[in-house]
């Protein structure tokens, strides 16, 4: 059974993703929605799947890029030039993320994302002991 989180943590998420959203931008990373465009998409999951709720990171190749790798597939065409370039630009670009992220306090797991493969899951922020 597929469960959503309450509206009080619903909206904590979103308050967290804003937050990260914002230091993303600081860093001076394109930060996007859906939209298709690239750069890194901040986005929260609300139900309770799994490690699949919270707030997530995920690096958005471009629309055309996107477009060959899903062709070559769809084709067949697993030996083009367009799979393992995609595989790696998303690979560093989630490292890079991940470095990002903790770099500004964020406490991250890229193991833990439930159906969120591709993404880092966004714990929270880190306490200083200062």
């Amino acid at each position: 059974m597929i469960e959503r989180v309450a509206q009080s943590v619903a909206d904590e998420y979103e308050a967290l993703a804003a937050s990260v959203r914002q230091d993303l931008w600081l860093a001076g990373l394109p930060v996007v929605d859906s939209d298709g465009h690239s750069g890194a998409n901040v986005y929260v999951d609300p139900f309770r799947i799994g490690d699949s709720e919270g707030v997530f990171v995920e690096w958005r190749i471009s629309s055309e890029l996107m477009d060959v790798f899903k062709g070559c597939v769809t084709r067949g065409e697993l030996d083009h030039p367009a799979i393992p370039f995609g595989g790696a630009v998303l690979d560093t670009m989630k490292e890079a993320l991940q470095g990002v992220l903790e770099g500004a306090g964020w406490h991250v797991d890229a193991q833990r994302v439930g159906v969120h493969e591709s993404s880092i899951k966004v714990v929270g922020r880190a306490i200083s002991d200062a």
